[in-house]
């Protein structure tokens, strides 16, 4: 049988080795369907790139951060948006080469900033002909489907994702108590998809691990066949969700209050 691959983009401050480490247990758990490719970003960052995190001699060094013993990795250096375009275009450039080298790949998950640049990827891919694309000319079809964690959607003015919602099904995984990415922008992500499918843990700004989001995942990725039509779109509908009800009601409860407020 072959496994489906899918390209993996690690989240502010990590690296390709920290993140397939967060995910070990998933991988070991579908290593007979699944094959990710994990993607350094090509950012190093230093201590001026985290803000409020070091003291005003510590952000002046020239020495890039290290966690664990590995680089801190960035798509672009300022967390929420694309305002360094140079470091985002050569992020862009970074995938791109990825996917005509390496792919084509079936799925695409991503991680907090990784979310970021997967939405604009899946939406460059689906619309490769639209002005500013720095798709143009690629050979890579759309992903068949995207795993999108605890992630936000960063402006990026002069390249906007597209005229249409994104039509590659999704699926976003959101913690209720994230301190990081609040409801609002997570609706707000959710909301430039057609068919999203929205799940919510009790915890925060980090991949669950627990056995029955472990095999929620494995499960859901399983299901995402190759070109195999309507019977692997209802197989997928079909994994049972892990999200307590708990969670569902205090989601919608913020929902509500955000529709209410605009």
């Amino acid at each position: 049988m072959t496994r489906k691959r899918v390209l993996a983009l690690h989240g502010h401050s990590q690296c390709a080795h920290s993140f397939r480490l967060k995910l070990s247990a998933i991988e070991d758990a579908c290593q007979d369907t699944i094959k990710f490719v994990y993607v350094d970003a090509p950012h190093l960052l230093m201590p001026v790139d985290v803000a409020g995190a070091f003291t005003a001699a510590e952000a002046s060094s020239p020495v890039t951060i290290t966690i664990n013993g590995h680089p801190a990795r960035a798509w672009w250096r300022f967390l929420w948006e694309m305002s360094d375009a140079d470091a985002a275009i050569k992020s862009f450039n970074c995938i791109r080469n990825v996917l005509e080298t390496e792919g084509p790949f079936d799925g695409i998950l991503g991680f907090s900033q990784g979310v970021a640049l997967a939405t604009m990827v899946l939406a460059h891919l689906e619309n490769p002909h639209i002005e500013g694309s720095l798709f143009q000319g690629i050979d890579h079809p759309p992903f068949e489907f995207a795993v999108l964690i605890s992630g936000f959607y960063a402006p990026w003015w002069s390249i906007p994702l597209g005229p249409h919602r994104l039509r590659t099904p999704s699926l976003h995984i959101f913690g209720i108590n994230d301190i990081m990415v609040s409801p609002e922008n997570m609706a707000r992500l959710i909301g430039y998809f057609k068919s999203p499918r929205v799940e919510i843990h009790q915890g925060g700004h980090f991949i669950p691990r627990t056995l029955s989001w472990r095999r929620f995942l494995v499960d859901y990725l399983s299901s995402r066949g190759t070109h195999t039509g309507s019977a692997r779109s209802q197989h997928a509908v079909a994994v049972r969700s892990p999200t307590p009800p708990l969670c569902w009601e205090e989601f919608c409860s913020i929902q509500r209050m955000l529709d209410d407020a605009s």
